[in-house]
């Protein structure tokens, strides 16, 4: 394509430069408005391959630096320094179709300073955030509407008033039915609490969250409808299970049947279950 160069050249006024034509800058980056899609004209900074003293980068900036910053990009970049010059934020690609937001420097956290929405209702996208130890996350799964913990899980009483889709349960008995199927329970009590799961026949897969806010010196049972119809751990013969005293106050447990027995499951981390048989 045609290419436009300046040397050492003072422009005291407008030049015009044609569609699809290149203007040089060091003879390393290409500027261009290009017309190549004829339903999306754009500007286009046509960059060099990277990884060696010539890097695919455009840098905003106050000042010229050189604190190695984008030593070896190979991916195109976009990047912002600070005003002092000593971190930056950036867009890049980490391998081949994989975009990400970065920051270096003396930088180390990307802050948002406005609400962040994912998808529109009824048309989500899976979040992941992943921890510290191999394989553990926790993830929004959009197609399946569910919250997956792999890993430690724990509910402070601070968070009970905002619990989409809660119960509130004050009572010393909750008895549960299929109404409370994909519900969380949480149980505010002010006395010693049962809660008794619905009888077998529960579809598999359904779940019941519940929840303890109450008084940590009174008891957190779990219980089924039946003798043995309630599953710990694949323990056929367990039917309730127990907080011991100073693991109730955020207790988390989820129970599951998978068709045939409930399934009770701690999600709470450090706070001990015990299995009464």
């Amino acid at each position: 394509m045609p290419r436009s160069t300046f040397t050492n050249r003072v422009v005291s006024s407008a030049q015009v430069i044609r569609d699809d034509t290149d203007l040089s800058l060091g003879g390393i980056a290409n500027v261009e408005w290009t017309t190549a899609d004829g339903n999306a004209n754009c500007l286009l900074v046509d960059f060099p391959t990277g990884g060696a003293v010539d890097v695919p980068v455009l840098l905003l900036a106050l000042a010229d630096a050189d604190f190695g910053y984008f030593n070896g990009t190979t991916q195109p970049t976009l990047a912002i320094e600070d005003a002092d010059g000593d971190s930056y934020a950036k867009i890049s690609f980490s391998a081949d179709d994989t975009p990400y937001l970065d920051v270096g420097g003396s930088a180390t956290a990307f802050n948002f300073a406005c609400p962040i929405t994912v998808g529109v209702d009824d048309t989500g996208y899976d979040v992941q955030f992943f921890g510290a130890t191999s394989g553990k996350s926790w993830l929004w799964d959009e197609s399946a509407d569910t919250m997956i913990v792999t890993g430690a899980a724990t509910i402070s009483d601070a968070l009970t008033a905002a619990v989409v889709g809660s119960v509130a349960e004050s009572t010393d008995a909750r008895v549960c039915t299929s109404a409370d199927y994909g519900k969380v329970i949480i149980m505010s009590h002010a006395t010693a609490c049962a809660v008794t799961l619905p009888a077998n026949g529960a579809a598999a897969g359904s779940w019941i969250d519940f929840m303890w806010a109450g008084d940590d010196s009174l008891a957190a049972t779990i219980a089924a409808a039946t003798v043995d119809t309630l599953v710990t751990f694949n323990d056929a013969t367990a039917d309730s299970v127990t907080f011991a005293s100073g693991h109730r106050i955020g207790a988390y447990v989820r129970c599951i049947s998978d068709g045939t027995y409930w399934h009770a499951i701690n999600l709470s981390g450090s706070n001990t279950m015990t299995v009464n048989t």
